[in-house]
C-alpha cells in the first residue's frame, strides 16, 4: 500500500481517538515488528510504501480499514483527495469526521437506499475543504458544520 497523507491522517486519528482503546506509536511499532523509529517515520511520511502483509497487520492493530491511494478514473479528482489528506493532518476534528466515514462498514447505504455517487462525494469533499479553510482555528465548529453537511 502506498502511504499517502489521507492514510497517515487516518492512522493519527485512530491513535488519538478518545472513544477507542488508547494506542501509541511505540505499541504500533512493536506490533508491526519494527523499532520505535519506524512508527515515527510512518507518521512523518518518510515511509512511502508498506507490504500487503504489513497493511493487514496495521489495519488489524488499529481496528480500522485503510483505503488505498485514489486512482484517477475520471470520476475522482486526486488533487482534492490529497488536499483533504493534508487538511486532515492539520485538523484533528476533520480527521475524526473523515475517519468515521472510512470506518463505515462496506455496504452501508446512505440517504435511505441509494449510494452517494462519486461525483456527489467529490462535491462533499470540496465543501469539507472549504469549511476547514474558513474555520481553521475552530475545530469544534468545523466538526459541527461537516456533520450538518453530511446529515
Amino acid at each position: 500500500m502506498t502511504i499517502t497523507p489521507p492514510i497517515i491522517a487516518a492512522i493519527i486519528a485512530r491513535l488519538r481517538n478518545p472513544k477507542m482503546p488508547k494506542l501509541n506509536q511505540a505499541q504500533l511499532a512493536e506490533h508491526m515488528g519494527y523499532g520505535r523509529s519506524w512508527a515515527s517515520k510512518l507518521m512523518k511520511g518518510a515511509i512511502k510504501n508498506i507490504s500487503d502483509e504489513d497493511t493487514a497487520k496495521l489495519q488489524a492493530f488499529l481496528g480500522i480499514r485503510l483505503i488505498p491511494e485514489f486512482r484517477d478514473t475520471g470520476e475522482v479528482v486526486p488533487e482534492i483527495a490529497m488536499e483533504l489528506g493534508r487538511r486532515m493532518k492539520d485538523s484533528e476534528a476533520l480527521a475524526k469526521v473523515i475517519s468515521a466515514l472510512l470506518e463505515m462498514p462496506q455496504g452501508t447505504c446512505i440517504e435511505g437506499t441509494r449510494w452517494i455517487e462519486t461525483q456527489d462525494m467529490t462535491k462533499i469533499g470540496q465543501e469539507i475543504i472549504k469549511i476547514a479553510f474558513a474555520n481553521e482555528d475552530k475545530p469544534g465548529k468545523v466538526a459541527r458544520m461537516v456533520l450538518e453537511l453530511l446529515a
